[in-house]
């Protein structure tokens, strides 16, 4: 029997999965090396890209490292052309507010200040 491991994944998880995927693939970077940069196995990545899984802010942070400041933790969340596409925000104020939270929670996970 197949076990669906469903970890509550999101629009907002979709969204940064699909960022994720485009990242990998301009880069000509295989699903290995992914899991590689993140200390997970390929399964793990599989499962992700299957939406079965999601990235959290320690693997964003991980993939900007990697890419030493190419990528910000912006560039993987919606612009406010198109933050209506991710459920629960009525106002793109309201999304905002949710990345300022994600960047200082980041910041804290990683041992900066925490700063607005």
């Amino acid at each position: 029997m197949k076990k669906n491991f469903n970890h509550n994944v999101t629009k907002l998880d979709k969204y940064i999965t699909q960022k994720v995927i485009m990242l990998r693939k301009d880069k000509n970077i295989n699903v290995s090396k992914i899991a590689e940069i993140l200390n997970v196995t390929d399964s793990f990545i599989k499962n992700i890209e299957s939406y079965n899984n999601k990235y959290n802010l320690y693997h964003l942070f991980l993939i900007i490292e990697y890419f030493k400041g190419e990528f910000s933790l912006n560039d993987f969340f919606p612009k406010e052309d198109n933050y209506k596409k991710v459920k629960g925000f009525e106002t793109y104020s309201e999304f905002n507010k949710l990345i300022e939270d994600l960047k200082i929670e980041l910041n804290n996970i990683v041992g900066g200040k925490n700063e607005k």
